[in-house]
C-alpha cells in the first residue's frame, strides 16, 4: 500500500467546508425557531382573550345582565396587551344584554409578532385581525 492509501481522516479544508455549511444552516434556521416560539405564545394569548370576550358577550345576552371584562385580567407572560380604542385611558369592556358592547380594539404583541382583536360597539361582535 502506498502512503496515501494508509492515511485515514479528513483534511483541514474538508473540515472547514463542513463547518461553514453547518454555520450557514444554523444562521438560516435559528431565527425562524425563535419566532415560532413567539408566534405560538402570541397565538395562545390571543385565543384566550378572544374566547373570554366571546363568552362574556354570550353571557350578557343569556342572563340579561351587563358583563364586563377588564384588560388587566388578560396578563400573559411576555405578551404585551394594549387597548387602543376608544381613545383615552383603558377601561373595562362592557357587554350589554342587547348584544352591543363598548367599542374596543386590543393589540397583543410579543417581539415583532402582532395580533389585533376588535369589539364592534353596535353588534358586540368580537373579531380577530392580524
Amino acid at each position: 500500500m502506498t502512503r496515501r492509501q494508509q492515511q485515514r481522516g479528513f483534511t483541514l479544508i474538508e473540515l472547514l467546508v463542513v463547518l461553514v455549511v453547518l454555520a450557514l444552516v444554523y444562521a438560516i434556521a435559528a431565527p425562524s425557531v425563535f419566532t415560532a416560539g413567539e408566534r405560538r405564545q402570541l397565538s395562545r394569548a390571543t385565543a384566550t382573550v378572544y374566547h373570554s370576550l366571546r363568552q362574556a358577550r354570550g353571557q350578557a345576552i343569556m342572563t340579561g345582565e351587563v358583563v364586563q371584562r377588564d384588560t388587566a385580567m388578560f396578563k400573559h407572560d411576555g405578551v404585551a396587551l394594549t387597548q387602543t380604542a376608544p381613545p383615552g385611558p383603558p377601561g373595562p369592556i362592557m357587554f350589554y344584554p342587547d348584544g352591543s358592547a363598548t367599542q374596543t380594539q386590543l393589540d397583543l404583541a410579543i417581539g415583532s409578532q402582532r395580533n389585533t382583536i376588535t369589539v364592534d360597539w353596535l353588534t358586540g361582535h368580537v373579531a380577530l385581525g392580524e
